[in-house]
């Protein structure tokens, strides 16, 4: 008998909010943001998305122990990154001020996430 190896990988869901911090300090859902992810351990993408009425996003089967980054553009706030999302993250909260609309390119994204990466990888 011939034995069989099935690899099966591990995921889960990553879920939260996009909101506009407006100039008053007052907070909107972001409607129709979006999210773009890239994983960082590998030079590989994953399905972007767009928050929906409640400034909401869900993605599934994101792979356990892989370190993604999140590039962030919506119409009328400016682009932001969001470092270190791993597989299970829940109730994400991302906050966008107001902005040209500007989209980040993935190049541009990957280096700012990677400098953040940098940084936060000193010591104090």
């Amino acid at each position: 008998m011939a034995g069989h190896v099935v690899a099966v990988a591990q995921t889960a869901p990553v879920s939260g909010t996009v909101e506009l911090q407006k100039p008053d300090n007052k907070r909107e859902p972001v409607v129709g943001a979006l999210i773009e992810v890239y994983r960082m351990d590998i030079k590989t993408g994953f399905p972007s998305t767009k928050t929906d009425a409640k400034g909401q996003f869900h993605f599934a089967g994101m792979m356990m122990g892989a370190k993604y980054g999140f590039s962030v553009s919506a119409p009328g706030c400016g682009p932001k990154t969001f470092s270190d999302v791993k597989a299970g993250q829940e109730k994400l909260l991302i906050t966008l001020i107001p902005g040209d609309g500007r989209k980040l390119t993935e190049d541009e994204a990957r280096q700012v996430l990677a400098a953040i990466g940098i940084r936060m990888a000193r010591p104090n």
